[in-house]
């Protein structure tokens, strides 16, 4: 069972975090599913309302990082499925190689996108799935999450809002050979996930979604049945 905190805790953790210098959604409370402290408040929904009142604390942790190599990288090897993280890698790849398409978000068309440009960007990060939506010219990329996956809608959130404020927004359209297109962060997960039934409500989570403009996405599964 996981530590529950009082809510002066979990703002105190927030500027903490903020006051390090790392980014939010390594903040061990954003990822926290359950309740406050003798509470019916949801962490979530207590860490979502802080960060909408206190919007100077957004930017925690963010270095925007100049990649000079392009983002359009080629991977050599597909990696072994040794944990679940390892498994999404996987699941991501073949979305990419399938050219998986969805109505909302468009088709597949990279994953594992690296934002760092030298080994010196320690934790950067990368970008699990990135999709073009012809109809929309838009360009997502996503975090994406299998559907047993246990993390926060929150930290996802949060996740994918630092990569986007992180990578070079112009370079990353240019090398993927859309330099009108728009650019949007996205929470890509499965339907009747905890991150899907959290978006259903967390009412706070969702205000700070707008805010930020991160969209959610639900993972659109093939159909395979065929008719004769």
């Amino acid at each position: 069972m996981s530590i529950k905190y009082t809510k002066e805790q979990i703002e105190a953790m927030i500027e903490c975090t903020a006051m390090e210098g790392e980014p939010l959604y390594a903040s061990a409370c954003v990822n926290q599913s359950d309740t406050l402290m003798a509470s019916t408040e949801l962490t979530s929904e207590v860490v979502a309302s802080y960060l909408l009142s206190h919007p100077q604390l957004l930017d925690s942790g963010i270095k925007r990082i100049r990649r000079e190599k392009t983002y359009a990288v080629e991977h050599s090897k597909k990696p072994r499925a040794e944990n679940s993280k390892r498994t999404e890698d996987l699941m991501a790849i073949q979305l990419v190689e399938d050219h998986h398409t969805g109505s909302a978000y468009g088709t597949m068309i990279a994953y594992q996108i690296p934002l760092k440009n030298t080994n010196k960007d320690i934790g950067a990060g990368k970008i699990d799935l990135v999709s073009y939506h012809e109809g929309l010219n838009t360009l997502f990329i996503h975090e994406f999450k299998r559907k047993d996956n246990s993390e926060t809608l929150l930290r996802c959130v949060l996740e994918i809002y630092t990569y986007f404020s992180t990578v070079d927004k112009n370079k990353l359209l240019s090398d993927f050979g859309h330099s009108d297109a728009k650019l949007i962060p996205s929470v890509l997960v499965y339907a009747g996930s905890r991150q899907h039934e959290q978006f259903e409500v967390h009412e706070s989570v969702r205000a700070l979604m707008k805010e930020l403009n991160v969209e959610f996405h639900i993972f659109e599964e093939p159909n395979h049945d065929q008719t004769c």
